[in-house]
């Protein structure tokens, strides 16, 4: 990924981290993201993010790994969006 000087910077200290250090600067730079972004440009990001980044973050997770990840994961989705007013038909697009 090309970026400006900032980006590469950022990406030269991250891989020199501890992966658990690199969770916390994560985790941290999350919310002050939020808090600079229009609630459009924040719901284009997520958007983004998982348009862009989801196939990375699964990189190298089988199958069964990613059921594993899919069922720990789905509480916390069913708990932030109102999944009974979303219509799952085999019509809707996965691109749009």
């Amino acid at each position: 990924m090309k970026g400006s000087w900032k980006i590469r910077m950022a990406q030269n200290m991250i891989r020199k981290e501890d992966p658990e250090e690199v969770m916390n600067i994560v985790e941290a730079m999350l919310p002050v993201v939020v808090d600079v972004l229009s609630k459009s440009q924040l719901q284009a990001f997520v958007k983004r993010l998982f348009q862009r980044h989801l196939s990375t973050l699964l990189r190298g997770m089988s199958r069964g790994e990613r059921a594993t990840l899919l069922r720990e994961i789905l509480p916390f989705i069913a708990k932030e969006f109102p999944i009974e007013d979303v219509d799952f038909s085999p019509a809707q697009s996965v691109s749009s």
